[in-house]
């Protein structure tokens, strides 16, 4: 799925490049055609470059928790720059203490990342399954 996904990625906008020069070159009798094709041509680059293909296919990713966890990390990465900027700013407790808040959230993250990584959804619900008290 992944090698198809690469080349809908790929030649969607080839398409459509060909498409509008295909109508702006060679249909210059028809002009209501020559802007539907042309219509079309953008339209099918437009997809193509905003991967329009990963809306339509399914995703073949396994590690979806993990997928999670890294964008968290991301986020809190961010938080942490921010923090750290008014930290430097003006050094107040609040900021000291909302700085060692976002710090401790992405260790907190990394744990659960390394709890996560290597199993799949499945695997992880089975997991909290056995751990639920019945």
């Amino acid at each position: 799925m992944r090698i198809l996904r690469k080349i809908i990625d790929i030649s969607l906008p080839f398409a459509g490049v060909a498409a509008v020069l295909g109508a702006v070159l060679f249909m210059r009798e028809d002009l209501r055609m020559q802007i539907v094709v042309v219509g079309l041509g953008m339209l099918l680059i437009e997809v193509g470059v905003w991967k329009g293909a990963h809306r339509l296919l399914p995703s073949d990713r396994k590690y979806l928790a993990l997928r999670t966890e890294g964008d968290l990390f991301i986020k809190l990465l961010r938080q942490l720059n921010a923090a750290a900027l008014a930290l430097r700013e003006h050094d107040s407790p609040e900021r000291r203490q909302a700085f060692e808040e976002v710090r401790d959230a992405m260790g907190q993250t990394v744990d659960r990342m390394a709890h996560v990584a290597g199993k799949t959804d499945a695997e992880l619900a089975s997991e909290r399954a056995v751990s639920a008290p019945a």
